[in-house]
């Protein structure tokens, strides 16, 4: 029996999607001159990396968005508010690798 999780059935099904939509991006190349809101960036694995990428490609502009901790978390327990640190300071790099020359603000 396949196994779900990143060595088995569960990673090629996703590598799947990606590859599909990527195929349909490149087929209808609509993304130029038109700027983006990419969500869900968590890594460089994350397919909402794969698509902003796609767009920057086809001559598009990205705006990517992260959670971090906001004047909306004070009430959070500082475990909860070291884990939005750290998963806006991975996307924070994830970004910078991947797209290049990018501001990134806390907003």
């Amino acid at each position: 029996m396949p196994q779900l999780g990143p060595a088995g059935l569960g990673e090629r099904v996703c590598i799947s999607i990606k590859s599909i939509f990527l195929f349909y991006l490149n087929t209808f190349n609509m993304f130029s001159n038109s700027t983006f809101l990419i969500t869900g960036i968590a890594d460089k694995h994350s397919l909402a990396m794969s698509v902003a990428k796609e767009i920057i490609r086809q001559g598009g502009k990205v705006i990517c968005t992260g959670l971090g901790v906001s004047p909306y978390h004070l009430n959070l327990s500082d475990k909860a508010k070291a884990f939005l640190e750290k998963n806006f300071q991975d996307f924070k790099q994830s970004v910078h690798e991947e797209l290049g020359d990018a501001s990134v603000r806390n907003s």
